[in-house]
């Protein structure tokens, strides 16, 4: 364990569990996909790992900053922790980035990451969940006329069991597009920073269906 460890960029989402405010940190990037949940004088902690820090100034810096008494051995700990997660600046996470980037590109096709979890997972549940987005939409909502050819949409890229019945809406006037367009270039959010203007990739992408 190096002596100033320095803690990765974690995207950290705040969330209320049986009364208690916690952090949930997650990898923005991916290569560890595992989401870690903590307390907030944990997330105070973390936020001063940043690479000028040994374990003692950690200790007296928490306790100046935030008032929180802690004991080097469990600042260890969280340390030593957080490089097995491969959430600090180091070689092991260095390994663990290098073979998911390799992962990736030995892959056929680019995996369908939250089936199961931001949606379903199976076809059949899948169809189910895609047709409920549109269940509570009138039959005869037309309000645009049939015939209109369309040149583009916009609909929300959030998480589907968020998003998914403002969605339908957008994708339901597709049914309405006369002629029906045989090229669709699909354009989402990259929430990574990037030194290309699109970030593309060859290969298919895989869905439950």
């Amino acid at each position: 364990m190096p002596s100033y460890a320095k803690l990765r960029p974690l995207e950290p989402i705040p969330i209320q569990a049986e009364g208690q405010q916690l952090v949930v940190l997650r990898d923005p990037a991916r290569y560890v996909t595992n989401d870690v949940t903590v307390t907030v004088p944990v997330y105070l902690l973390l936020c001063l790992i940043d690479g000028t820090r040994s374990v003692l100034e950690l200790q007296a810096d928490f306790k100046e900053q935030f008032g929180g008494e802690t004991k080097t051995e469990e600042i260890e700990t969280l340390l030593s922790d957080l490089d097995q997660i491969g959430f600090l600046e180091n070689e092991r996470f260095e390994t663990i980035r290098d073979k998911a980037i390799a992962d990736f590109r030995d892959a056929t096709v680019r995996g369908a990451a939250y089936a199961g979890s931001a949606y379903e997972g199976e076809p059949e549940a899948l169809r189910t969940q895609i047709d409920g987005f549109y269940a509570d939409m009138a039959d005869g909502n037309q309000a645009t006329p049939k015939g209109r050819e369309w040149k583009g949409i916009v609909a929300p890229h959030i998480d589907p069991r968020i998003g998914g019945r403002t969605a339908a809406h957008a994708f339901a006037e597709l049914h309405r597009a006369d002629p029906l367009p045989d090229l669709f270039v699909l354009l989402g959010t990259s929430h990574q920073p990037s030194s290309a203007l699109f970030t593309m990739t060859e290969k298919d992408f895989e869905t439950p269906l």
